[in-house]
C-alpha cells in the first residue's frame, strides 16, 4: 500500500532534470542508516536515478515538498515534488 501512494505522489524521477516514470521506490534516508519506511522518508525514483544516489559523494536532502541532492562534484539542485496532476517536477540549481 505505501509503495502504490509513493509512485501516486511522485509520477515522474525526482532525481534533478529526470522526468522519466517511477520504477524505484526509495528511502531519502537510507534504511540501513536508520531510515524509516514511511510515506515522507520515500522518494519515488527510475532506475538510473536510484543506482546513481548510491555511487559515493550524492548527498540528498530533503525538505517540505522538494529534495536538495549534492552532487560528487558539489553543484546543488532543488526539485520539487511532481505536480499531482503528473506533471514532471521543477528543478532548479541552489
Amino acid at each position: 500500500m505505501l509503495r502504490q501512494l509513493l509512485l501516486a505522489r511522485d509520477p515522474h524521477c525526482t532525481q534533478p532534470f529526470c522526468s522519466a516514470p517511477t520504477r524505484h521506490a526509495d528511502h531519502i534516508r537510507p534504511y540501513a542508516v536508520g531510515g524509516d519506511t514511511t510515506l515522507p522518508n520515500g522518494q519515488g525514483l527510475c532506475a538510473s536515478g536510484n543506482y546513481a544516489k548510491e555511487i559515493p559523494g550524492w548527498k540528498l536532502r530533503t525538505t517540505g515538498d522538494s529534495f536538495t541532492v549534492t552532487t560528487p562534484t558539489g553543484h546543488r539542485y532543488r526539485t520539487n515534488r511532481s505536480d499531482p496532476l503528473g506533471l514532471p517536477a521543477i528543478t532548479t540549481p541552489v
